[in-house]
């Protein structure tokens, strides 16, 4: 008698173990499974929200390209200046053998890297005392890109020399830097060491 409760007993505990191991299944499936739901909602409502905002987004985005861009610029707390920001100091095509007294004027062009290299030099003169009739030399720039024709040649650039007719102005290139004086080309550089080297002294 012992001997079958026993029996029994042990087949009854594991018949409770089997439907234990099976609880323990399905509750993992379950888990799962409603993880895995929560988790595709998730996306499925990401996805929405992006698509609702989408144009929000873009203009965020954009917003944050212009402000790095913006700020690639920017050099110890100041924006790097451009040609264009001096315009005072540009020269008309007509008046860059007709002006008074000596100046320099410096021929560039946008295209030109060594005129970009130059920026920072050329700036640095207009900003400083030199560019003054009273303590240096003015300097006036010109950008070359709208009248190619009218300054093109084959010829070297120190053969402009004595030049006293803006017709007759023809460059090899640019950067350029010539030297008036009493409305006639003194002197021409058209390297660019020579002409930081010029501005430097």
């Amino acid at each position: 008698m012992a001997k079958k409760k026993k029996k029994k007993q042990v087949v009854s505990d594991i018949k409770n173990d089997e439907l234990k191991k099976e609880d323990n299944q399905n509750t993992e499936k379950d888990f799962f499974s409603k993880a895995g739901t929560k988790l595709s909602l998730f996306f499925k409502k990401t996805f929405q929200i992006i698509k609702y905002h989408f144009k929000l987004i873009l203009t965020v985005f954009v917003i944050l390209l212009t402000l790095v861009n913006v700020t690639s610029h920017l050099i110890g707390g100041k924006v790097m200046k451009d040609y264009k920001d001096y315009s005072s100091h540009q020269i008309a095509y007509n008046q860059i053998l007709n002006k008074k007294g000596t100046y320099y004027v410096y021929f560039y062009s946008n295209d030109c890297s060594h005129c970009q290299d130059l920026k920072k030099y050329i700036f640095q003169y207009i900003d400083s005392d030199k560019n003054d009739k009273e303590n240096g030399i003015p300097l006036y720039i010109f950008c070359v890109d709208n009248y190619l024709e009218e300054l093109t040649s084959e010829s070297e650039a120190e053969n402009i020399l004595g030049v006293t007719d803006v017709k007759e102005l023809k460059l090899t290139g640019t950067p350029t830097m010539v030297l008036i004086a009493n409305k006639e080309i003194k002197n021409a550089w058209s390297s660019t060491n020579n002409i930081k080297n010029q501005l430097k002294n």
